[in-house]
């Protein structure tokens, strides 16, 4: 009975409605019997009962469950609701041409606000319904009326159960529905004085019953910090309560911090987190509130009592929210001082999530034009009253950047990295994704500033020893990025965007690391500039670079790195081969390899075995793939390794 006309569905309406009755009693038997089970009840014949949909669509259904919750058995109902809501969703207004998107959208209308009543009727049922709206939000949203309608009820629930898995059900619902409204939804008074308000005061005056701690699963966030976030997009529009907010998670932090409860500080500090990033203004009030959490929490982390996941995240906020660079110098400063500190005891872990943030300021501030690299000396001057009253000079500034610029910055934490006395940079390979990211920033903005003279030249030594080491993983892949555009930077005239589109579609992408083949992947720990261009261009790398990174990939792909990085490092070379040119990679691949004397990949290699693979690997029909890129290197190194060094 798959995509019958009208008059055929029309048929099988009688046997819907005797079937859809059937299942509302056997659904509100088996609660009466055992509430504990309908979990696996509903899944166990969930995907027969939306066969139904299948096949008379979702339009003739509706009628059928608002009728049918008028009815004794209106519990059994929404539990068949809930099963059918699951393939529901994306059916509403598309099941018959005829019955016209105005008609549908009238019954879903008509049929969600009978479900929403039901939350009042049926306390039994307030958990089935609360999670099909958040499955239905986006279809919910698309009505105004009914969003209204929806999150009234739910506001309801929230503030009135005691229950932690009704008032969890609840908050994620209005959350989602709020997410997926648009804001102009807001600015309505009935919604923002009503649903804002009554957020606000349940985030603020702890009256959401809580789920416990040990009852969230892995990754799942506590009740308290769904409101919050339903909160916060709900008040958008009044800067006052969400300044309100932000002083209450500020609140919250500070006395977990002083309490040295891990776990209620990792809490803590993805409530403020989130109402930080909602500010649109930043009063001196604001900004002191906000240091102060992140200098405690800087403090506290050599202890291990902040959690670096969630370290991480505040420090994000810090870097990527601050559009007009508020936070900038004063952020950075305590950064820096956390980092000299936990970077003279040995605590690199803690330290490179530092540089990452250093990285994403650098990144933030130096890609707005209006402010570029005089924005740290800016802030400087815009918050010296702060400065003042944190006890903060001048000297001490200078003394901690040294210097006022962000290049300054950026150059005194890559000297502390790669000129390290205490630790070789290459014996901590987890060191890798962080230093060399910073690096790869900086050579995709063409800041000669930095990477110049003796910096430059130990940054190329330390890269070409990492090409020669048995690390895996993150590590690898970053000196992989790195290596990739210096490459391509050490050539005039390259051309990136013609790596970035030689992957488009290519299914080989899926097991690359994404940092090798999109310009601007969405992992905020692998966001990149994009490539700057000057003329003449400021860093000014040796002739030799390219053939000498080429050789570098070779012997990492047939010796050093392990096998499962092999179509990495072909991604790497055929990048670099795209921006470049076939024939500028051709003549350095040809230097790479050496001549007869260079016994390279082994021993028994012949000449001739070289200049093979350098017209198999550069020929138009390799070069046109990068699985034939890939099945080429592979060729030349002897086939698939079992692990690094084998």
């Amino acid at each position: 009975a798959f995509d019958l006309d009208r008059e055929t569905t029309q048929k099988y309406v009688p046997n819907a409605m005797v079937v859809l009755d059937a299942l509302a009693t056997f659904f509100l038997e088996n609660f009466r019997r055992d509430p504990g089970n309908m979990e696996a009840i509903r899944d166990e014949i969930g995907d027969s009962c939306r066969e139904i949909i299948n096949s008379i669509g979702t339009n003739p259904i509706l009628p059928i469950l608002v009728q049918g919750l008028q009815t004794e058995k209106g519990l059994g109902y929404i539990f068949v609701f809930q099963i059918l809501s699951y393939r529901m969703k994306n059916t509403f207004g598309r099941d018959n041409e005829d019955d016209g998107n105005d008609e549908s959208a009238n019954l879903f209308n008509i049929a969600i606000q009978a479900v929403a009543d039901a939350l009042v009727h049926f306390s039994d049922a307030r958990e089935a319904v609360c999670w099909s709206f958040v499955g239905l939000a986006k279809d919910i949203a698309v009505s105004r009326k009914l969003t209204k309608y929806c999150l009234r009820s739910l506001s309801e629930v929230l503030s009135s159960t005691k229950d932690p898995v009704h008032s969890r059900g609840a908050a994620t619902a209005i959350m989602r529905i709020c997410d997926c409204s648009k804001e102009s939804l807001f600015l309505d008074p009935e919604v923002s004085n009503y649903l804002g308000q009554k957020l606000e005061h349940a985030y603020m005056e702890n009256l959401v019953t809580p789920t416990a701690i040990y009852d969230l699963r892995d990754g799942q966030e506590p009740t308290n910090t769904v409101v919050l976030r339903a909160a916060v997009r709900a008040n958008c529009i009044s800067d006052e309560s969400l300044a309100r907010l932000f002083r209450k998670t500020s609140e919250n932090a500070m006395g977990a911090i002083h309490n040295h409860h891990a776990l209620g500080v990792a809490h803590a500090l993805v409530d403020v987190s989130i109402a930080l990033q909602a500010q649109k203004s930043y009063d001196i009030g604001t900004k002191r509130m906000a240091l102060e959490i992140l200098s405690h929490v800087l403090s506290s982390a050599q202890s291990y009592v902040v959690p670096m996941k969630e370290l991480r995240l505040l420090l994000q906020v810090f870097a990527t929210s601050d559009n007009d660079a508020t936070f900038l110098a004063p952020v950075l400063f305590m950064i820096m001082r956390t980092y000299l500190s936990i970077y003279s005891n040995g605590s690199y872990y803690v330290a490179n999530e530092l540089i990452d943030t250093v990285r994403l300021t650098y990144i933030k501030a130096i890609m707005n034009s209006s402010s570029s690299n005089t924005a740290l000396h800016d802030s400087i001057a815009i918050n010296s009253e702060l400065f003042e009253r944190m006890g903060i000079s001048y000297d001490d500034i200078v003394g901690v950047f040294s210097g006022t610029t962000l290049n300054d910055v950026v150059a005194k934490v890559l000297d502390m990295n790669l000129k390290d006395t205490n630790a070789s940079f290459t014996d901590d390979p987890d060191r890798f994704p962080s230093v060399y990211g910073l690096a790869q920033a900086l050579v995709r903005l063409d800041c000669g500033y930095v990477l110049c003279g003796e910096r430059l030249d130990l940054l190329l030594r330390l890269l070409s020893t990492s090409l020669r080491m048995g690390c895996s993983d993150e590590n690898a892949i970053s000196v992989l990025a790195l290596t990739s555009d210096i490459a391509c930077r050490s050539i005039d005239g390259f051309d990136p965007t013609k790596a970035f589109a030689s992957f488009s579609g290519n299914k080989v992408v899926g097991v690359v690391h994404g940092s090798l083949v999109n310009n601007n992947v969405s992992n905020t720990k692998l966001v990149l500039p994009n490539w700057t261009f000057n003329t003449p261009k400021s860093i000014l790398l040796p002739p030799m670079t390219l053939p000498l990174l080429l050789r570098g990939l070779l012997e990492a792909a047939n010796e050093y790195f392990p096998a499962q990085l092999l179509t990495d490092i072909a991604a790497a070379m055929f990048a670099i081969a795209k921006s470049v040119g076939p024939s500028i990679f051709r003549e350095a691949l040809c230097v790479a390899l050496g001549d007869e004397n260079d016994k390279f990949p082994r021993p028994s290699v012949t000449q001739k075995f070289k200049s093979g693979f350098v017209d198999d690997i550069t020929s138009e029909a390799t070069m046109q793939h990068v699985r034939n890129f890939k099945r080429s290197l592979k060729k030349f190194v002897g086939g698939k390794r079992s692990a690094a060094g084998s």
